[in-house]
């Protein structure tokens, strides 16, 4: 009799779980379509698993105007709100033709993205706007792409316990580095070695 009312009990619980879904909030940037697109693609899989999505998708290249998704039920585009966008003064856009390396992974390139990121995290963690948008729903779970430690502070200040890092391209050496996993240079790539 006991065991039957202990699995009754867990029924109901995890039918409560997969009847009412998740609140996902997804940190997709306006930077590159492909990875717009990826993030959107999981968002997508995710509404149709009946969760509900929403995307929080800083602008850090202006007028981009692609969301990679056909579902998520809310989209949160945020501009800078103190700055231009430093990406726009990547050679891919300022002269894409020019002989120099104009890869994001030069020198010069790299630093101007890593640039841009400071300044949108500085501009969302004091956003009492953005922030007070953002906690107006109790999220479950959080994504984003490991790109930098921002979203996942952003997460952490928004209360979000469960955060999920994925990323579109194969991990690289230094990401793995980050996470404690070995880096057989057989099969790690690792774009940025010869611009450390």
């Amino acid at each position: 009799m006991q065991s039957i009312f202990l699995l009754i009990s867990l029924i109901l619980c995890f039918q409560g779980i997969y009847v009412n879904g998740l609140n996902i909030l997804v940190h997709s940037p306006a930077g590159g379509r492909s990875h717009m697109n990826f993030m959107g693609s999981l968002a997508d899989l995710l509404v149709d698993a009946g969760h509900t999505v929403h995307i929080f998708m800083p602008e850090m290249i202006p007028g981009m105007q692609a969301n990679g998704t056909n579902k998520a039920q809310k989209i949160i585009r945020q501009p800078p709100t103190f700055f231009e966008s430093p990406l726009t003064k990547l050679g891919l856009f300022t002269d894409p033709f020019s002989d120099e390396d104009t890869s994001i992974f030069a020198p010069g390139q790299f630093s101007i993205i890593l640039n841009g990121s400071l300044l949108f995290c500085q501009d969302f963690i004091t956003n009492e706007r953005l922030l007070s948008e953002l906690r107006s729903v109790s999220y479950d779970v959080a994504i984003t792409e490991a790109y930098d430690y921002c979203p996942v502070g952003l997460f952490h200040m928004l209360d979000i316990r469960t955060t999920v890092l994925v990323s579109a391209v194969p991990m690289t050496d230094f990401l793995a580095d980050v996470f404690g996993l070995p880096t057989p240079l057989a099969y790690t790539s690792s774009k940025l070695f010869h611009h450390i």
